[in-house]
C-alpha cells in the first residue's frame, strides 16, 4: 500500500517531466572526434553549413572533452560538417537528416596530424594531483609519478580522507565502515578483502582514486557515507593491443604477480587484469599475552599463545563496451576474487582465583583444514541517450555471489582440573550468497542550472548457511539457516548551479521484506516488513577558482547480513557466540563541512565529520560464570567526529613534501542510568612523504606513517605504542624509454617486530592482550613492464548498480 500511495502522488509530478522531455529539437547531428591515437579531440572547433551554402555556416561551436558533437538542427536536408584542430588537418563530412532519419550519426571520427606543422614548440604544465566536486575527492594516479613502481595500497597513503596502518587495514574519513566500488560499481571482492587484493595491485593500472564524501540517493551508500571509488585506466599506449606486467616480493609477505591487457576490434573493446599473491607461513608469525580478569567472580585468565600466518588468493577482471552509435551503448563485466588462509595456533591457558590457586589449565592447537573465500559479481548495462545532450536512460542487472567453506579443527590437551567436558571441537561452517537486482536510472538536465537523476531497482537476496560442530564427548549440533530479502526502492537526485554556488539534494525510499527460515526446525520462521527514508542535502561555494567550501548532511541505513543474523551457536572454552535473527536496519546522520584549495603546486584540504545513530548495528556482550556471550544488537549509540587535514607542496620543479592525517574521537553507548556502559578513544594518524628528483633518472623517496590506535568495539580498544612508527626509504629508475620500471626500498631497518596493546572493558570483564608480530623489517623489489601502443577505452554507462547497505555478507 505504501508504494501504491507513493506512485499515485508522484504520478503528477512524473506526467510533468515527460512533458519538459518532449522539448529537446527534432532534427540533431552528432559525432565523436578522436584523435590518431584514440583520444578524444577537445575543443576542435566544427562549424556546420547548409547545402549549398559553403560560405555562411548556420552553427559554430567546440566539441566538449569527450570530443563529442551534439548539435540541433532547425530543419530537414543537407549539410556540411567542416572539422578542426590544431596541428590536424581539416575534416569536411556532408550528411543528410529527414523525417525518416531526423538524427545523423556520423559515429567515430578520427583526425590526423597535419603534414606541415609548428616545430621546436614545448608546452609545460602541471596537472594538480587532487581534483574537487561537490560530492567527491579525487586523487589523480597517473600525475603520481610513484605510480609506476608502487602498488594501491601504498599510494591510498596520498589520499585525503584515507589512511592506511602498518598492516594494510584502510580507513575512509575515520571509519572501516565504508564500501569499495571499481569503475563506480560496487566490488565486493575489494570490499571484503583490500587489505591482501591492493597489495598485489599495481598503481599504474589505475587513473584515478575517488573518495566520494557525500553519495547522494542513487548511490545508496552504506551507514558510513562514504564510498571509495577505484576507476581503473582507461587509455594505456597500446596498438591493436597493449598491457602491462608486475612482478613484486617483499621478505616479509612473499611473491606477488598481476597483468593487465586491452584490445579493440572496431566497436567492442576489451580489457582483462588479474594478480596472485602468496603469504609464506613462516614470514608471518607473532605472540599474543592476554590477561582478563571476571568481575563477579574475581578469576583471572591468562592465556599465551604463539601463532604463525599464511595464505594465498588470486584476482580478476573483465570488462567490455560496445558503442553501436553515439546514442547505445552496452557494458558488461565479470570480476571475481579467490582466496584462502591459514592461522594456526598454539595456547595455554591457565584460570586462578583470587587467592592465586590455579583452577584449571589446559593447551590447545587450532588450525584450518579448510578456509576459502569465493566472491563474484557479474554487471550488465544498457544506455541509450537522447537527443538532449547530457539525457541518457539506463537499464542494468547485477549479479552477486557469495561462497565461504570453513573448516576448523581445535584440539584440548587437560593438564589440571576439569574446565569443560570435551578434548576436540570440530566446526564445519557453509555460507551461500546470492544477490540479483534490476535497476532502471534516467538523468535529465533541466536547462542549463539544473540536472534530475530518478529511477527504481529491485533486489532479491538470498543467504542460506550450514554450521556443524561436533564436541567430542558432548554431543553435535547442527544448524540449517536460510534468509531471503525482497526489497523495492526509488530516488530522485536533484542537482543546482548558479554563478559560484551549487547545490544537490536527494530522497531514496525502501520497502523491505526479510523471511526467515530455521529449516532444521529448531527455532521458529518469522517474517518482517521495513520501511526506510533516506535523504541527502549539500551546498557548496567556491570561493575562487582554487577554494571551495562545502556543507552536507546525509543519512545511511544498513541492513544485517547472514553472520548477524544466524542463530549459530558457536562454543569455545571461554566463549559463546551466536546471531541475532531479530535484528533490523539502523540508520546513521552525517554532517561534513569541507574546505579545499587547489593549486598546481600547493593543495589544502580540511574536513570536518560528525556521525551519530541511537540503533547502532553492534556487538553485545555479557559475562556469566566465567563464560562470555556474543550476539548483536541494535541498542548501540554511537557518536564521532574526525577532523582530517591533508597538503600536498611541490617546493620546487625537483621536491615536493605532502601529509595527510586526522585526528578522530569515537564514542559507543549502551544502556541508561546505572546500567549505562561506555567506551571512548581519542586517536590520531599521519603519512608524511618528501620525494626528490636526483640525477640519472632517478627518484629517491622518503616517507613515515603512525596510526595511534582504534575503537574494535563497545568492549574493546587498541593503543599503538611509539614504537610502531614506521619509516621506509626508496629509489625507482626508468629504462627502455619509460616501458620498464624498476623499483627497490626498505622499511623499518632494524625494527624488528611490532607491538599491539589491545584492552577489554565493560561486558563483566576487564583486561588486555599484548601480540607482538614478526618480521617487521622488509625489502621489496618491483619490475613493472609496459607493451604495445594503442589508446583504447573501455566505456561504463553513466549509471550502474550499487548496493552498498548490508553489513556481515561475509563471516568474518
Amino acid at each position: 500500500m505504501n508504494i501504491i500511495k507513493l506512485f499515485r502522488n508522484s504520478l503528477p509530478i512524473l506526467i510533468l517531466l515527460s512533458g519538459i522531455m518532449q522539448s529537446y529539437a527534432q532534427y540533431q547531428v552528432r559525432a565523436t572526434v578522436i584523435d590518431e591515437e584514440g583520444q578524444p579531440e577537445e575543443y576542435a572547433t566544427y562549424r556546420i553549413f547548409e547545402m549549398p551554402d559553403t560560405i555562411h555556416q548556420i552553427i559554430g561551436k567546440v566539441t566538449d572533452s569527450d570530443g563529442l558533437i551534439d548539435a540541433p538542427l532547425a530543419k530537414a536536408g543537407d549539410y556540411r560538417i567542416l572539422i578542426s584542430a590544431i596541428t590536424k588537418s581539416p575534416l569536411t563530412i556532408d550528411f543528410t537528416v529527414n523525417n525518416q532519419q531526423p538524427v545523423a550519426d556520423l559515429g567515430i571520427v578520427n583526425t590526423e596530424l597535419a603534414e606541415e606543422t609548428l616545430n621546436e614548440v614545448t608546452i609545460t604544465a602541471q596537472r594538480p594531483l587532487v581534483t574537487k566536486e561537490i560530492d567527491r575527492i579525487g586523487y589523480d594516479v597517473q600525475a603520481d609519478g610513484d605510480a609506476s613502481t608502487s602498488n594501491l595500497r601504498e599510494i591510498l597513503k596520498k589520499v585525503p580522507l584515507v589512511s592506511v596502518d602498518e598492516e594494510g587495514n584502510i580507513k575512509v574519513n575515520g571509519s572501516d565502515n565504508f564500501k569499495i566500488y571499481r569503475n563506480g560499481r560496487p566490488n565486493n571482492a575489494f570490499t571484503k578483502n583490500a587489505k591482501d587484493i591492493f597489495a598485489a595491485i599495481p598503481a599504474s593500472t589505475i587513473k584515478k582514486i575517488e573518495v566520494i564524501t557525500d553519495p547522494g540517493a542513487r548511490e545508496d551508500a552504506e551507514s558510513s557515507g562514504v564510498i571509495l571509488n577505484i576507476v581503473t585506466t582507461s587509455t594505456v599506449s597500446m596498438s591493436g593491443i597493449t598491457g602491462n606486467i608486475g612482478l613484486n616480493y617483499q621478505t616479509n609477505f612473499g611473491p606477488q604477480a598481476n597483468a593487465f591487457i586491452m584490445t579493440q576490434i572496431k566497436k567492442f573493446t576489451l580489457s582483462a587484469s588479474g594478480g596472485y599473491y602468496k603469504y609464506l607461513k613462516n614470514t608471518v608469525k607473532g605472540t599474543q599475552d592476554s590477561h582478563m580478569e571476571f568481575d563477579s567472580t574475581g578469576d583471572i585468565l591468562d592465556t599465551y599463545s604463539t601463532f604463525q600466518a599464511g595464505g594465498s588468493g588470486g584476482w580478476f577482471n573483465v570488462e567490455g563496451s560496445l558503442e553501436l552509435d553515439t546514442l547505445n551503448l552496452i557494458t558488461t563485466s565479470v570480476n571475481g576474487f579467490i582466496g584462502k588462509n591459514s592461522n594456526d595456533f598454539q595456547s595455554n591457558s591457565t584460570m586462578i582465583n583470587s587467592l592465586g590457586e590455579t583452577l584449571y589449565s589446559y593447551d590447545f592447537n587450532s588450525y584450518y583444514r579448510k578456509n576459502g573465500y569465493t566472491d563474484v559479481d557479474f554487471s550488465l548495462d544498457y544506455q541509450r541517450s537522447t537527443r538532449l545532450k547530457g539525457e541518457a536512460i539506463t537499464l542494468s542487472y547485477r549479479l552477486s555471489h557469495t561462497r565461504q567453506d570453513q573448516d576448523k579443527t581445535v584440539d584440548y590437551f587437560i593438564l589440571q582440573g576439569d574446565p569443560f567436558p570435551y578434548s576436540y571441537n570440530l566446526s564445519d561452517f557453509d555460507l551461500k550468497f546470492f544477490e540479483h537486482t534490476f535497476q532502471l536510472d534516467w538523468n535529465r538536465p533541466l536547462g542549463s542550472h539544473f540536472n534530475l537523476d530518478t529511477g527504481g531497482k529491485y533486489i532479491l537476496r538470498t543467504s542460506h548457511s550450514i554450521n556443524h560442530q561436533d564436541l567430542g564427548e558432548i554431543g553435535q549440533t547442527y544448524d540449517d539457516f536460510k534468509h531471503t530479502y525482497n526489497i523495492f526502492g526509488i530516488y530522485a537526485d536533484a542537482r543546482a548551479s548558479f554563478g559560484k554556488f551549487s547545490a544537490r539534494a536527494g530522497l531514496r525510499y525502501e520497502y523491505s521484506r526479510l523471511q526467515a527460515d530455521f529449516l532444521t526446525g529448531n527455532q521458529e520462521d518469522f517474517h518482517a516488513n521495513l520501511n526506510d527514508v533516506v535523504p541527502n542535502a549539500s551546498v557548496a561555494w567556491n570561493a575562487s577558482n582554487e577554494s571551495m567550501l562545502k556543507l552536507s548532511y546525509s543519512r545511511r541505513i544498513q541492513r544485517p547480513g547472514i553472520s548477524y543474523l544466524n542463530p549459530a551457536v558457536e562454543i569455545s572454552p571461554t566463549d559463546i557466540s551466536f546471531g541475532n535473527p531479530d535484528l533490523k536496519s539502523s540508520t546513521y546522520d552525517n554532517l561534513l563541512l569541507n574546505y579545499s584549495y587547489i593549486k598546481p603546486k600547493f593543495n589544502l584540504d580540511l574536513t570536518l565529520s560528525l556521525r551519530t545513530s541511537n540503533n547502532g548495528m553492534g556487538q553485545i556482550k555479557w559475562t556469566d560464570d566465567n563464560i562470555t556471550y556474543n550476539t548483536y544488537g541494535n541498542s548501540l549509540h554511537d557518536r564521532q567526529a574526525t577532523f582530517s587535514l591533508y597538503f600536498l607542496w611541490q617546493i620546487t620543479d625537483k621536491t615536493s613534501w605532502m601529509v595527510n592525517g586526522e585526528l578522530a574521537w569515537e564514542r559507543y553507548t549502551l544502556g541508561k542510568g546505572v546500567d549505562k556502559i561506555k567506551n571512548s578513544l581519542l586517536t590520531g594518524y599521519y603519512y608524511t612523504r618528501i620525494q626528490q628528483k636526483l640525477p640519472w633518472n632517478l627518484t629517491l623517496s622518503l616517507s613515515s606513517n603512525y596510526f595511534s590506535g582504534w575503537i574494535n568495539s563497545l568492549y574493546n580498544y587498541t593503543v599503538n605504542p611509539a614504537q610502531n612508527i614506521s619509516y621506509s626509504i626508496g629509489l625507482r629508475r626508468s629504462f627502455l624509454n619509460d616501458r620498464l620500471d624498476v623499483s627497490v626500498s626498505a622499511a623499518n631497518l632494524g625494527i624488528h617486530s611490532r607491538v599491539s596493546h589491545s584492552y577489554a572493558i565493560n561486558a563483566g570483564r576487564t583486561g588486555y592482550n599484548f601480540s607482538s608480530q614478526q618480521p617487521r623489517q622488509q625489502v621489496i623489489i618491483g619490475l613493472n613492464l609496459r607493451f604495445g601502443n594503442l589508446r583504447a577505452q573501455v566505456k561504463k554507462t553513466d549509471k550502474s548498480i550499487s548496493n552498498d547497505d548490508l553489513q556481515g555478507r561475509k563471516n568474518n
